[in-house]
């Protein structure tokens, strides 16, 4: 067995138009009958001279093609706080190459509404959806045992330590070596009167997964998903003002639909290449990302505002069964802060394209995206499984002038730091830093340190954003001693 617990990625070529794909197609779905395969003090004014003294203190484009979701009713978020306070600890490593091995408990009080088969059905289509969506780098090796009684009464639901314990004890009472197992999912029958707040439910902490009356293939391969560190495919909707649905991308099995997981999401997973970069005006291709291909199949958009992902969907793989606008124009999201959640850290997604929800949350041919004071995408066509793009930069505010801090200087090198320079379009992507009049260096970072004489010298530091608009220059004067 080879278990890989890095998140690392693989780069790709260029994403500028080219003009061959490289598609095989795959049917693999949710079919219980599936085969069990798958997976940065000191701030002073720029004319202030300080002494400075040394010691230790201081793709392009091929031709055409014609135009052609598991209600959750989750209430996770309350239910994952409490989890994290009863069960506060490291995650598990993830195994995101290679075996996962996984075994499914059923455990009661009593009821017992799945069979065998279904258990065994529950399993093979989560396997077989994170073998599709990993292409083929992840395969879910799955257990499964009988009904196992651990409960004397239906549990209360939100005390998540004493079902897992109870169900674990149960477990390990018929010999089963859990610490064996990279992933344990329990399932639990609903009861209305022992879980009428919450639902049925799915819930991840760790590598322990509850399945509380939401018997579904997805669901299971959602809450792998979370243990792998993904979060929710969000989306924003706007009428009079915006909301967040944190289960509303109407595609992703990291909302509440059974379709393939995002690109984000992939390239989290280290399934997918690196996508491509749009930094300078052009057009582009981006191809669908449901299997294998030589064509981008993500692009990415650095802002002040994160990281805009675009991609595109066809029916294919685990997005066989979409039809309609969906698999015929682009998909925006941006990429969320992570956050903690049941003692893993995840990192969301949030779906911001179609805001208005007028063509199933994606921007067809012959519209555009618009990320205002930042960027414009127009969506120029659909040709066979890849999408053409035009972007350009909207953004001609110039960066803020940067602070300087008093320079430092250990062991004859200077120690230059500055203050981030404000900017809320297409966000700074550089500072240019000149010590005399001359060039020192190019910094992402808001720190340099550069070699230089003893006596006085001037430091000017000039930020550049990513659509190219520069800063006044600032400056300050220190002396080195």
């Amino acid at each position: 067995m080879r278990v890989d617990t890095s998140f690392g990625n693989t780069c790709d070529s260029a994403g500028r138009r080219r003009t061959s794909s490289n598609v095989r197609p795959s049917r693999a779905n949710f079919s219980s009958s599936a085969s069990s395969r798958s997976s940065c003090s000191g701030w002073g004014s720029k004319r202030d001279v300080a002494k400075v003294t040394q010691g230790n203190s201081l793709g392009r484009r091929p031709g055409r093609r014609p135009l052609h979701g598991y209600a959750h009713g989750v209430r996770r978020l309350v239910l994952a706080l409490v989890a994290a306070a009863a069960l506060a600890g490291p995650p598990a490593a993830p195994a995101i190459e290679g075996q996962l091995r996984t075994v499914l408990i059923p455990v009661t009080w009593g009821p017992q509404p799945l069979t065998d088969a279904q258990v065994r059905g529950l399993a093979d289509g989560a396997a077989s959806f994170l073998h599709t969506a990993s292409f083929g780098r992840l395969t879910v090796v799955t257990d499964t045992t009988p009904w196992l009684h651990a409960f004397d009464a239906p549990p209360t639901c939100t005390n998540i330590r004493s079902i897992r314990d109870a169900a674990g004890a149960a477990a390990s009472a018929t010999g089963i070596d859990l610490p064996g197992y990279n992933r344990r999912v329990y399932l639990l029958p609903y009861d209305v009167a022992s879980c009428q707040l919450l639902g049925t439910f799915a819930l991840t902490v760790g590598r322990d997964i509850l399945v509380v009356g939401r018997f579904r293939a997805e669901t299971i391969a959602h809450e792998l998903g979370h243990s792998f560190g993904l979060g929710h495919a969000r989306r924003e909707l706007c009428t009079s003002t915006c909301t967040l649905d944190e289960y509303g991308d109407p595609r992703d099995a990291m909302a509440n639909a059974a379709g393939d997981f995002n690109p984000l999401e992939k390239s989290l997973a280290g399934w997918l290449p690196a996508p491509t970069p749009l930094a300078e005006a052009g057009d582009f291709v981006v191809d669908q990302f449901e299997v294998p291909s030589t064509l981008p199949q993500a692009l990415v958009v650095s802002t002040a505002a994160g990281e805009y992902w675009i991609d595109h969907r066809e029916p294919l793989g685990n997005d066989a069964a979409l039809t309609g606008p969906a698999v015929d124009g682009i998909e925006v999201r941006l990429r969320a802060e992570p956050v903690l959640s049941a003692a893993l850290t995840l990192t969301p997604s949030t779906l911001v394209s179609d805001r208005q929800d007028r063509t199933a949350g994606v921007v067809l041919p012959g519209a555009s995206f618009v990320a205002p004071g930042a960027f414009q995408l127009d969506v120029l066509d659909h040709v066979d499984t890849h999408v053409g793009i035009r972007f350009r930069w909207l953004d001609r505010t110039a960066p803020r002038q940067v602070q300087i801090a008093r320079p430092r200087a250990t062991r004859g090198i200077v120690h230059l730091s500055w203050r981030a320079s404000p900017d809320s379009g297409s966000g700074v992507f550089r500072y240019e830093v000149s010590l005399d009049g001359r060039r020192t260096g190019s910094t992402s970072a808001k720190a340099l340190d550069v070699t230089t004489r003893t006596g006085p010298h001037v430091v000017a530091i000039v930020a550049v954003d990513r659509a190219g608009n520069r800063s006044r220059s600032a400056s300050r004067r220190f002396i080195v001693g």
